[in-house]
């Protein structure tokens, strides 16, 4: 027999013998070719079921440890909650709240001093993360990790960039547990 496990937007029949856990999104990454204008990296997400602490981060220079060709030279990173911005950074040695153990729980470092981040609590809501580079165009990665310290939950994660060829590619990934559908949509 098959045990059913249910959220607020999904029915999953779990096999027999495999438990149902309640599925959580943890992290959202988009990787892409920012320019200006139009061109910018947005990535977004709905935090529901409480408040929810997030670590971002903007990387372009320290992409090229990875041989990723042309990367983004200094990105920002700018938080909207409608039209609102909530919160900015450039440069992540310039916010103190990228402690060492929020980088320890996200599981990454920080490489180059010119790529942004922050540690935000946001409450429930749509939030839009907008990464531009502040000196020319490159490749960057956007990433937005759950940390411990809140009941939210990442819902609704979308990424909308400029799409060429080469590296110049949109690239997303996103890590979860439990067990659960879900909906992913190009």
């Amino acid at each position: 027999t098959n045990k059913m496990a249910t959220d607020t937007e999904h029915l999953y029949m779990a096999p027999a013998g495999e438990s149902s856990v309640d599925p959580r999104l943890l992290n959202l990454s988009a990787r892409a070719w920012v320019g200006s204008g139009d061109q910018v990296l947005i990535m977004g997400v709905v935090i529901s079921d409480g408040p929810a602490k997030l670590l971002v981060r903007a990387l372009g220079p320290s992409l090229a440890a990875y041989q990723v060709s042309d990367p983004l030279g200094d990105p920002t990173m700018t938080v909207y909650q409608g039209g609102s911005v909530i919160a900015s950074n450039d440069d992540w040695g310039t916010d103190s709240s990228v402690t060492p153990a929020a980088l320890s729980e996200a599981g990454v470092t920080m490489m180059d001093s010119r790529d942004s981040a922050m540690v935000l609590t946001l409450q429930p809501g749509p939030y839009t993360f907008v990464i531009r580079g502040k000196t020319g165009n490159g490749v960057g990665l956007g990433e937005l990790f759950l940390l411990s310290g809140g009941t939210g939950r990442l819902s609704n994660l979308s990424a909308r960039a400029e799409v060429g060829q080469g590296d110049n590619l949109l690239i997303a990934g996103f890590v979860r547990q439990g067990i659960g559908e879900l909906l992913l949509r190009g």
